[in-house]
C-alpha cells in the first residue's frame, strides 16, 4: 500500500513537471539581468537578444497597442514577428510585422515559471495524500499498513 501510495504522489509530480506552468515573463527581468544604465528610453533593448525565433511575445508598444506575435528576429533596429492578434482581435491571415524598437515599451515572453509550477505541483501531491489517507480512515483500514 506505502509503495502505491509513493507512486502515485511521484506519478503527480511528474505530470505537474511535464505539464508545467507557463506564463508571460518581461524580457528584462530575465536571466542574465540587463543593466537598466543603458537604458535609452522606456526598453532596454539588449534585453530581446535572449529571445529565440519562435517565441511568443506580447509586445507593448508606446502608442498603447498591444501585439501578439510569434518572434523572428531583430532586422536592423525593427523587431520582425508574425502577428496573431491585436488588442485580443485575431488577424487574418498571419502576416509578418516589422515594429521600430524604439516604439516598444515592454515585451513579454511566454517561458517556463518555476513560481507558477511549484504551487501547482506541491497542492496535488498534498491533495492526494489527503484523499488517499481519507480513503483509508474511513474504510477502517487505519494506519497498521
Amino acid at each position: 500500500m506505502k509503495k502505491n501510495i509513493f507512486h502515485l504522489v511521484l506519478g503527480t509530480a511528474i505530470l505537474g513537471i511535464i505539464f508545467s506552468c507557463k506564463t508571460y515573463r518581461n524580457v528584462e527581468n530575465l536571466k542574465p539581468a540587463v543593466s537598466k544604465e543603458i537604458q535609452e528610453g522606456p526598453f532596454v533593448k539588449e534585453s530581446l537578444s535572449k529571445l529565440n525565433e519562435g517565441d511568443k511575445v506580447i509586445v507593448y508598444l508606446i502608442t498603447g497597442e498591444k501585439y501578439y506575435l510569434n518572434y523572428k528576429q531583430i532586422n536592423g533596429k525593427d523587431l520582425v514577428g508574425i502577428i496573431g492578434k491585436l488588442n485580443k482581435e485575431k488577424i487574418e491571415p498571419n502576416q509578418r510585422l516589422e515594429i521600430p524598437i524604439d516604439h516598444i515599451e515592454k515585451v513579454y515572453v511566454y517561458r517556463f515559471s518555476a513560481a507558477a509550477t511549484t504551487p501547482v505541483v506541491l497542492i496535488s501531491a498534498l491533495g492526494i495524500f489527503v484523499g488517499i489517507v481519507a480513503i483509508i480512515w474511513s474504510s477502517g483500514g487505519g494506519f497498521g499498513w
